[in-house]
């Protein structure tokens, strides 16, 4: 009888410890950035204070009435009983893109911003916000709102990730084999697979709820009014909010940017180095 010659091509390892080290990298570069933007709002109130302009007022919050989104929310995130100050929430969609053979994206189809009525316990006293100034500035653009691409919000990433159906066999490899997904290396790169130009990768629904106690950090104007001192905002543009405090938030992004990076670098040289010994 005779034998079946199977060969394998190292080829392809080599290209896909590179394509995650180029995934890190970015993962990596975005951490970066929103450290800087929180250095930036930290370093303009402080620049500030003394005129009297503008501030951060950061503590735990204390909701006076809840945060309704304008959708409701899948089953599973409806049974969990929140109280929250704001509801950030989004839905995911991948889709290939017309006309380009094996194109495709991840794209927020839907996403919206709710804001309740709370209060900031801020240096020992509770702050009022004005509900108007941190609701979301909507234009007539046709592209839907999502808050985590909002640049005057920092929300970090979705602690609310919910598939509106079943993931798609090459996701399912990639988590079994914990490359992403929550315990995974890489996190979760919004992986997408279609099937004759259409996607067989589920919407999934994504959200952040900053609830009762929490902190949150805002810049804004500290006015004082007869029944309290009241945040409003310290331009005529939505104000800087940061769920959590600004230090610990800060910090959090530059770990990850420096784990992602050295993560990066450690699969590039891998990829590049390999095939060099054969």
């Amino acid at each position: 009888m005779d034998s079946i010659d199977v060969s394998f091509d190292p080829t392809f390892v080599y290209l896909l410890l590179v394509l995650f080290g180029a995934a890190s990298l970015y993962q990596a570069f975005k951490a970066f950035r929103r450290y800087r933007s929180i250095r930036g709002a930290v370093a303009t109130p402080e620049r500030d204070r003394a005129s009297g302009d503008a501030t951060i007022v950061s503590g735990p919050v204390s909701v006076l009435e809840s945060a309704t989104p304008e959708r409701d929310p899948p089953d599973a995130v409806s049974a969990v009983d929140y109280r929250p100050a704001l509801f950030a929430w989004r839905i995911r969609r991948h889709s290939s893109s017309p006309g380009r053979r094996g194109s495709s994206t991840t794209e927020t189809a839907e996403g919206g911003l709710a804001v309740g009525e709370f209060d900031i316990r801020h240096e020992g006293r509770y702050v009022r916000t004005d509900e108007d100034a941190l609701a979301p500035e909507l234009d007539d653009s046709t592209e839907p709102y999502d808050p985590f691409d909002d640049p005057a919000l920092d929300l970090g990433d979705p602690t609310v990730d919910v598939r509106l159906g079943e993931p798609d066999p090459v996701t399912k490899i990639l988590e079994r084999f914990r490359l992403i997904g929550d315990r995974g290396l890489f996190g979760d790169p919004e992986l997408g697979f279609s099937v004759g130009g259409n996607s067989a990768t589920p919407d999934r629904y994504q959200a952040v709820v900053v609830e009762n106690g929490d902190e949150l950090s805002v810049e804004g104007t500290v006015r004082e009014a007869r029944d309290g001192p009241v945040l409003e905002p310290a331009t005529e543009t939505t104000p800087t909010v940061v769920a959590g405090e600004l230090g610990e938030r800060g910090s959090e992004y530059r770990s990850t940017a420096i784990r992602h990076a050295a993560h990066a670098v450690v699969l590039i040289a891998l990829g590049l180095w390999l095939p060099t010994l054969f």
